[in-house]
């Protein structure tokens, strides 16, 4: 038989600015963290005990090495700092 080419339907997708690129370049999981703490931070702020807690015990139900794999990447993504007993929230 003949190989008829498939039609592409992705299409591309722009992002305006620098914090779009971050978030697009977020897996599921990311994502999906990001919505929690941002409902447990107060002005940007989350006690590290309460969002490693919720991580492991509440929704995503994370093992410790997925958390801590999770908490270092969006570390090293600019989206969340480590200060002391608490997380920093970068993204607004």
């Amino acid at each position: 038989g003949k190989i008829k080419p498939q039609k592409v339907k992705d299409e591309i997708k722009v992002v305006e600015n620098k914090r779009e690129v971050k978030i697009e370049e977020l897996n599921q999981l990311e994502k999906e963290a990001i919505k929690i703490i941002k409902e447990l931070a107060v002005d940007g702020l989350i006690p590290r005990y309460t969002l490693e807690g919720n991580l492991l015990y509440g929704k995503l139900r994370l093992d410790n090495l997925q958390m801590y794999k999770l908490l270092l990447s969006l570390e090293n993504k600019k989206i969340l700092r480590k200060n002391g007993e608490y997380y920093r929230l970068l993204l607004s």
